[in-house]
């Protein structure tokens, strides 16, 4: 029965269903009258009467009830048929719950971990395997404006280098052989979990590195430039 009907049948068994207490003792019967009610409530636009199971009902209770007054298109109906009634249900497993099977999503729900950015800022990644130096500039040419006769001055760009030591980020996890022939989800979710632990341990060290066995992070290098404010930082007075 659709959404429509449903709710024909709870109007009509308000206003034209008369409802009399009676009690179905074969199946077979039950199934029968509520097939015939239910194409009767579908049908009450056409103004026909009850047919079939519910003819024979409504029969009976009129010349069980004489004095019982309807109108002419009501029916009378055994108040136990308009509830349902089953041995077996959902919510107890005893009585069916344990039929019910429980169905596991995809994909995983990640823990709440920080938004990758360093490589997106444009820091850059390099695969060491073994110790490296990398030449920088320390100070740069000085350029100013003159007049026509001034005389220049010439000065030097100064040099030094950056020593890169390889460090090791290391982590894992441990499964039973059991539990990954039995889970569906568990290879993709382990890759994509421990990737997104190593990625955020990797960034927190690029930042916040202290050095020794881990980076030496770009907030305590003592060669990372800072700008002091006076007061609260706002673009309006940062200059370059």
């Amino acid at each position: 029965m659709d959404e429509s009907a449903i709710g024909r049948f709870v109007e009509l068994t308000r206003s034209r269903v008369s409802v009399i207490t009676e009690h179905f003792s074969q199946p077979k019967q039950r199934a029968a009258f509520h097939k015939s009610l239910a194409e009767y409530i579908c049908n009450s636009s056409s103004r026909r009467g009850p047919e079939g199971a519910l003819r024979e009902v409504d029969a009976h209770l009129q010349k069980a009830n004489p004095n019982f007054s309807r109108a002419q298109f009501d029916v009378l109906v055994p108040l136990q048929c308009l509830f349902s009634q089953r041995n077996l249900a959902a919510e107890t497993g005893s009585t069916g719950g344990y039929l019910v099977p429980t169905e596991i999503l995809s994909p995983v729900e990640q823990i709440l971990r920080p938004v990758s950015v360093l490589l997106r800022a444009g820091a850059r990644v390099i695969t060491l395997g073994s110790n490296a130096v990398i030449p920088r500039q320390t100070a740069s040419n000085s350029f100013s404006w003159l007049a026509q006769t001034d005389t220049v001055t010439l000065t030097d760009q100064t040099l030094g280098q950056i020593t890169l030591t390889p460090k090791r980020l290391s982590g894992g996890a441990v499964y039973t052989r059991q539990l990954a022939a039995q889970s569906t989800l568990l290879q993709e979710e382990q890759f994509d979990s421990l990737g997104r632990d190593a990625m955020s341990a990797f960034e927190k060290a690029a930042l916040q590195g202290t050095g020794n066995v881990q980076p030496l992070g770009i907030f305590n290098a003592p060669v990372t430039n800072t700008v002091t404010f006076s007061s609260t930082a706002t673009l309006a007075n940062y200059k370059l």
